[in-house]
């Protein structure tokens, strides 16, 4: 290269000279990083289809363990009330059967 300097101490080229293979290495490396490029905007449309994938499901579950917090109060209150805690006459008259046998 050959060149002069400005005003602002910048080198301004005024003859560049390139080896017979550096397009080629140039060209290759601008295929690489587009190649690289492409598949960066494939992962981040991947990880935002996985993202709403995710969202999904975890409103999924938030609404089943909002249905299984609601069941399991209903079956505390209906374990609270006293008629739930009786046996019926029959099994009364099954046990004493069974333990005099």
């Amino acid at each position: 290269m050959e060149g002069t300097y400005n005003e602002q101490r910048q080198v301004i080229a005024t003859k560049v000279k390139f080896k017979k293979d550096d397009l080629e290495q140039a060209q290759a490396a601008q295929a690489a990083n587009q190649q690289t490029k492409m598949q960066a905007e494939a992962n981040k449309e991947h990880l935002e289809q996985h993202n709403e994938e995710l969202q999904a499901q975890n409103e999924a579950l938030q609404k089943q363990q909002a249905q299984l917090t609601e069941q399991a109060s209903q079956n505390r209150c209906q374990i609270k009330q006293p008629s739930m805690l009786r046996w019926p006459a029959s099994a009364n008259s099954t046990i004493t059967t069974s333990l005099t046998n």
